[in-house]
């Protein structure tokens, strides 16, 4: 099972680089820090309930307002107090801390969005930000963290970090598992030009 897993997600990431002209090369995964500037659309979400159950997923920037992550980081029980959860926009260290923290005001998961046994299907949210980022040049977790591929107009996003082995990110022999953005590019089109 874990075998036909990489298959798909290797299939994946070949045949989305095919259609979007990136090419695929291998990256760092498992939380090492980011060197500074390097990956500058990639958030932070620290995300709580009550201010004792945390958890952490990552995100990617798609405009100066909305975020683009995996559903299963914010529809949990209890559900998430979005007004204690932070988005941290420029950090590459999360002992250094960020340069910007955002308010969440809205979390949309994909209506086709489902938990099972072994892991998730259409992945996919969207984060509002309450107020709009103004960027800069800084911008870095593993779910809900983005799988680019690099192409000629610099990189593209091809998935999104939704389950993998419950002993860690990128273990040898331990697939990862991502919900593939082209697939929901009418979901994220219909919410972030409302």
């Amino acid at each position: 099972m874990a075998f036909i897993g990489l298959v798909t997600v290797l299939v994946l990431i070949h045949n989305t680089a095919g259609v979007l002209g990136a090419e695929v090369s291998s990256s760092i995964v498992g939380g090492q820090d980011a060197l500074k500037n390097k990956w500058p659309w990639m958030v932070h979400l620290n995300i709580t309930s009550d201010g004792v159950k945390k958890w952490r997923c990552g995100g990617t920037i798609l405009n100066s307002q909305w975020i683009l992550t995996a559903a299963h980081c914010w529809v949990t029980d209890p559900p998430p107090k979005l007004d204690r959860c932070v988005v941290w926009v420029g950090a590459h260290s999360l002992e250094v801390g960020a340069e910007r923290y955002m308010q969440v005001d809205t979390i949309v998961p994909d209506e086709k969005y489902g938990a099972l046994s072994s892991g998730y299907v259409n992945d996919i949210a969207l984060v509002k930000l309450k107020k709009k980022i103004r960027f800069s040049k800084q911008v870095s977790g593993d779910y809900g963290g983005p799988l680019v591929c690099s192409s000629a107009g610099g990189f593209v996003q091809v998935g999104i970090m939704s389950y993998g082995s419950p002993d860690g990110c990128g273990l040898p022999g331990r697939p990862g598992f991502y919900t593939q953005v082209s697939k929901h590019l009418t979901f994220i089109n219909d919410w972030i030009h409302r």
